[in-house]
């Protein structure tokens, strides 16, 4: 599982980054959504390229989605948690070297954010595969390896 990083930044300085924001931290975080935004599943690429490349306002998108503010932030935030991630950039880079069942896994639990369990079902595999293969991208993703 993808460790979290803490975020001692409140949403509202987060928001009016995407909206305010200049120079070259905020052409950086659109490029990360530019060039890594493809690879999430359609709502999550929506919503980051609504609020990030379109400057919309997670308050108006929220009853569109049919949730609160406040969910829809902390999906937000997650996603581009998700997409910063250093092992994000690994599976991008190393995939296609991969057995299929390990790029499979890689992509469903590190790419789309599934938890193991759901990755198991919709890719109906084992549980213990899915462990098995996520624990050996991460491992490799935090020691530089290029193998598989």
């Amino acid at each position: 599982m993808l460790a979290r990083p803490h975020n001692a930044l409140r949403w509202s300085h987060l928001e009016q980054f995407f909206h305010n924001g200049r120079g070259e931290a905020r052409d950086r975080l659109h490029d990360l959504v530019r060039n890594r935004a493809g690879e999430l599943s359609a709502p999550d690429r929506s919503l980051v390229e609504a609020v990030v490349l379109s400057g919309r306002r997670v308050s108006e998108l929220a009853p569109l989605a049919g949730c609160t503010a406040r969910v829809l932030r902390r999906r937000l935030k997650g996603v581009l948690a998700r997409i910063s991630s250093p092992e994000f950039g690994y599976v991008l880079r190393h995939r296609s070297e991969w057995p299929l069942t390990r790029r499979r896994v890689a992509e469903a639990c590190v790419l789309r954010g599934l938890s193991q369990r759901a990755a198991a079902s919709e890719l109906r595999l084992s549980l213990y595969v899915v462990r098995l293969h996520e624990g050996a991208v991460l491992a490799m993703a935090r020691c530089g390896h290029n193998a598989a």
